[in-house]
């Protein structure tokens, strides 16, 4: 178990429904806790129970964080957000009533979850000192980065790419042959037919072999120390991860995301980082 839970565990009151548990029996469980107001933390991601809630398990269900877009389901009352991700002019859109939090929806405890990795970056010296210098090439040695590249990443899965997405990246840097774009491979099966795919897409738009980079997918202690090696990171137009994100500009890397778009509007709403085009 994380650190997390056994905070959460110490403080509040802990009950737990099995995975497997039907619908109906784990709606009944809740109910018979006589809990009020439910929160859905997954929404329409991998793992949820949203049929939990489809049998209206509390008389107060709603949405909230882990899956930033509207349910779309008359079962869910209300969508946690607040006005920049979720703008009351666009509340037609959604199903639920709005609850629009002051700031930013997103709450997080970044800085102290990346506490040590955070001194060890700060024990490097300033961004452009000699000594942060020198730990950058040491980071870039253990990867297998090239030396002498500006970074462009992005740390989604391969199924949130599409050939479009693709090419766009590939178009935007193929004047800069300075520039390496970076993608992880997080299953390594697939990993030469995602390479062909993306080749297929990227040489004809400009972009030389040379300018992209692989690595495997590692830990988010990795993923976390390998963002002060980008200069920026990039997002797929139509699904992205939010934690990766949230992550991405919590260590100050700036982000290229599509204008007037969902993920514009969470980005925008974590962090003045963000810079939408």
């Amino acid at each position: 178990d994380s650190h997390w839970h056994s905070e959460i565990a110490r403080d509040c009151r802990m009950f737990s429904i099995p995975p497997s548990s039907p619908a109906g029996e784990a709606a009944n469980f809740v109910r018979d806790l006589k809990v009020q107001v439910l929160l859905n933390l997954n929404g329409w991601t991998a793992g949820h129970r949203n049929d939990i809630f489809q049998h209206r398990a509390a008389p107060i269900q709603a949405n909230y964080l882990g899956y930033p877009g509207g349910m779309g389901a008359r079962y869910m009352d209300y969508h946690i957000s607040d006005r920049v991700a979720s703008p009351p002019d666009l509340c037609d859109g959604y199903t639920e009533k709005l609850v629009l939090m002051p700031g930013t929806y997103y709450i997080n405890d970044h800085k102290r979850y990346h506490l040590q990795e955070a001194k060890i970056q700060e024990g490097a010296g300033q961004p452009g000192s000699d000594s942060r210098e020198r730990w950058t090439k040491k980071q870039r040695q253990m990867i297998g980065l090239p030396q002498n590249y500006l970074i462009v990443a992005n740390f989604n899965q391969l199924y949130k790419l599409n050939p479009g997405v693709f090419r766009e990246w590939a178009l935007a840097l193929s004047g800069r042959p300075d520039v390496l774009l970076w993608q992880i491979m997080h299953n390594s099966t697939n990993a030469s037919i995602a390479k062909s795919s993306m080749l297929s897409v990227s040489i004809p738009a400009g972009l030389k072999e040379s300018q992209l980079f692989f690595t495997q997918n590692t830990e988010i202690i990795e993923f976390i120390r390998r963002y002060r090696l980008m200069v920026m990171f990039v997002v797929t137009w139509l699904s992205d991860h939010l934690v990766l994100f949230q992550s991405c500009i919590g260590r100050s890397c700036p982000g290229y995301l599509p204008f007037n778009s969902p993920h514009c509007r969470y980005g925008c709403s974590m962090d003045g980082n963000s810079v939408s085009h």
